[in-house]
């Protein structure tokens, strides 16, 4: 029994060890890419024989460092995450707003992807930090605009149960699939991306999801049910009854209609 324990435990350090060796050479590649971009475009800037020509270069400069600066910062984000280092600051969160606000600062974008976003919330507060239940499901509603391919994005609160509810984000895309389901969420881990899709990041923004939500004492999931696009959802403890259920537009595993 002390073999197999100590086995076990050899194989969680090496698998450990080999996945910060992969990040380490994935955040070396793809922090490179802008660096050099925009070293590329500062040597444009520099050579550009007129007005106009400078400021498409010197713009590239600033995309190429802004991409580098994300890429860092999502770096540093899960590193924290991972180092127990983030701190929860729990108040009361009121569900319906959370959703009509995340829904209203990434409309641009699923307007832009040619997208539709709806919400559907029950009236009920839960003790969430503000700041990273905003990051966890602006997460999952960016992945859905840039890589679902769909034409609608679905926000819902939802009780499950007599003390539980979710957050589901919900999409009507391409979907995920089964080997990538099984493994979505782990470290590094990035999808098969469909062809017309830019592999960007370091496969760490859905495990950063879930580690926010177990943070706040919650957990956060694939629903294998939903196969005409891919349902996410958070679930968390109610802290008080719900009473009336609001809906707005947009049938899905929450029983809202996509």
């Amino acid at each position: 029994a002390n073999a197999r324990e100590l086995d076990r435990l050899l194989e969680v350090v090496a698998n450990e060890r080999d996945a910060k060796t992969k990040f380490i050479a994935t955040a070396s590649h793809d922090l490179g890419q802008p660096l050099q971009a925009a070293a590329l475009f500062f040597d444009q800037s520099l050579r550009a024989a007129d007005t106009m020509s400078r400021a498409k270069a010197i713009d590239g400069v600033h995309r190429a460092f802004a991409s580098a600066e994300q890429l860092l910062a999502h770096m540093l984000n899960h590193l924290r995450l991972e180092a127990d280092a983030v701190e929860p600051h729990l108040s009361r969160v009121k569900l319906a707003p959370l959703l009509e606000r995340i829904s209203a600062q990434y409309s641009p974008a699923a307007t832009q992807a040619e997208m539709q976003m709806a919400t559907a919330s029950a009236n009920v507060t839960l003790m969430l930090d503000p700041v990273l239940i905003d990051r966890a499901l602006g997460n999952l509603v960016h992945n859905a605009i840039t890589h679902s391919q769909g034409s609608r994005v679905l926000l819902v609160a939802r009780r499950h149960g007599p003390a539980k509810i979710r957050l589901w984000v919900i999409d009507n895309g391409v979907g995920i699939g089964r080997t990538d389901a099984r493994h979505i969420f782990d470290d590094y881990y990035q999808g098969v991306a469909p062809q017309s899709s830019v592999r960007t990041g370091f496969g760490l923004g859905l495990s950063s999801v879930r580690r926010i939500a177990r943070i706040m004492g919650g957990d956060a999931e694939l629903d294998p049910r939903w196969t005409k696009g891919s349902a996410f959802y958070f679930e968390f403890g109610c802290i008080e009854p719900g009473t009336k259920r609001r809906r707005r537009s947009g049938t899905s595993p929450t029983g809202a209609t996509l």
